[in-house]
């Protein structure tokens, strides 16, 4: 539904801020070392820094669409972006672990409403054949970002220490939030949801329970199956699920409602294929470097610059991604991204045993341009023919589908890695069969959305 109130550039400048800033952060993952030496700790705890975020990432989207729908996107994105900014601005001012993990709880707030709220804003100000592109250029600004984040933070870091990596964000946060409080003063408030908000307890009920979750998954990784920090996380998060539908249920304004139809389970099979995809290619982030260093050796320049190599492939198919979906439809092009994502995977097995960069720099280079068309289509295909009053809701699954899947890559290939390397004594090895495993669930990703057909979208 098209918002003509609203200037479609300053919904696109608005969005495009939210998912920059948030995605600054991954200057946390070529930072981790720096963190290790100076805080004098172990990397599994350091992992923790990364785990909470995601587990507060994860408890808060769908919330933040839901509510989104109710009281409208400017309200809860200016509030997301304080959230954001204060949280970055506290974290540099601390010098123990406990407080800046502490502390990335109130940020991973913030960065879900920015990652929820972005893409939904976009999808309110544009109509429904010109929705495509416009995601897929507003999803370019997650690519600059992680390039911006990797490349300049991983300088800054080495050179004036790790605060810094969270002290830049401030100026871009202040600059976001000045111009989303100026700039969509006029942003329509006709298509929200009529009757009253859920209830503030079903919220905190939700957002402890997935938070608590993600958190067993991160104990699995740390500490393993049998410990009590593992073991009581899956309780509160059972304890805590339990009582969210047991509030909810007796509400007539419910939280979480769903049915059955057409345009449910097409969202569906996008928020599966965005977990399925995320899972899959989210080893590049974290277990390629080590390849790079331990099989290639090459040095952490390198593994900077193909990372950085990464993010742009992956912001040239976000364009691609946005174009497509508006032209052959959204389905097809995202099956088509899952494939060129995991062939780039594939192609990277070739060098398990030569270590060839040139070739490595190629994958690299498939990969991530598949892994952007496929976002960009994906996100037109959850959010195409939304209505006005749902947008939130449907970007959430997005959203949140993204940061669980980041988790359970972590915790699937990490666990991988470990039992193979140590069961086979084969380091090569442990890396050929999670780049397999990688490869098969990023198709799988594509698969799911065609498993209904492709007569539903464009």
């Amino acid at each position: 539904m098209q918002i003509n109130k609203i200037p479609k550039i300053q919904a696109f400048v608005s969005g495009f801020g939210m998912l920059f800033i948030a995605a600054l952060d991954f200057s946390i993952n070529v930072s981790l070392p720096v963190f290790r030496e100076s805080m004098n700790v172990d990397i599994v705890l350091v992992l923790w820094i990364i785990i909470v975020y995601h587990a507060a990432r994860s408890g808060t989207g769908f919330i933040a669409g839901i509510y989104s729908d109710y009281f409208g996107i400017k309200r809860l994105a200016i509030l997301g972006i304080a959230f954001y900014t204060i949280s970055v601005a506290l974290i540099g001012l601390q010098n123990n672990l406990f407080e800046v993990t502490l502390l990335r709880i109130p940020q991973g707030i913030g960065a879900a409403i920015l990652f929820t709220l972005g893409p939904a804003l976009i999808s309110k100000t544009f109509g429904a054949k010109q929705k495509g592109t416009a995601l897929g250029f507003t999803l370019t600004a997650v690519a600059i970002g992680q390039m911006t984040g990797v490349l300049l933070g991983g300088w800054i870091s080495d050179e004036f220490g790790w605060k810094y990596i969270f002290y830049m964000r401030i100026p871009f946060g202040v600059l976001v939030f000045v111009f989303t409080l100026i700039g969509l003063r006029t942003l329509d408030r006709t298509h929200l949801l009529p009757q009253k908000p859920p209830s503030f307890e079903s919220s905190i009920f939700l957002f402890s329970g997935i938070f608590s979750a993600v958190l067993f998954i991160g104990c699995l990784i740390t500490n393993g199956l049998i410990s009590v920090t593992t073991m009581s996380s899956l309780i509160i998060s059972v304890c805590m699920f339990f009582l969210f539908l047991r509030r909810d249920q007796h509400k007539t304004n419910k939280l979480v409602t769903f049915s059955l139809s057409q345009k449910n389970l097409e969202i569906l099979s996008g928020g599966f294929s965005n977990l399925l995809v995320t899972t899959g290619t989210f080893i590049m982030w974290f277990l390629f470097p080590f390849y790079v260093n331990d099989i290639v050796r090459e040095s952490g320049l390198m593994i900077g610059f193909l990372l950085g190599l990464l993010s742009f492939s992956s912001l040239l198919g976000y364009i691609t991604g946005g174009l497509l979906s508006d032209q052959i439809g959204d389905k097809f092009t995202t099956v088509v991204g899952s494939i060129v994502s995991a062939a780039g995977l594939l192609l990277l097995l070739t060098t398990l045993n030569n270590g060839d960069l040139s070739l490595i720099q190629l994958a690299t280079i498939i990969h991530g341009l598949g892994f952007g068309v496929h976002q960009g289509s994906v996100y037109a295909l959850n959010l195409r023919d939304t209505e006005g009053n749902s947008t939130g809701l449907f970007s959430a699954t997005l959203s949140v589908s993204q940061t669980v899947g980041t988790v359970f890559s972590i915790a699937l290939f990490g666990s991988l890695f470990i039992w193979i390397s140590e069961t086979y004594d084969n380091t090569l090895l442990a890396y050929k069969l999670s780049f397999i495993a990688a490869s098969i669930i990023t198709l799988l990703g594509g698969i799911i959305v065609i498993s209904r057909g492709f007569n539903t979208t464009k």
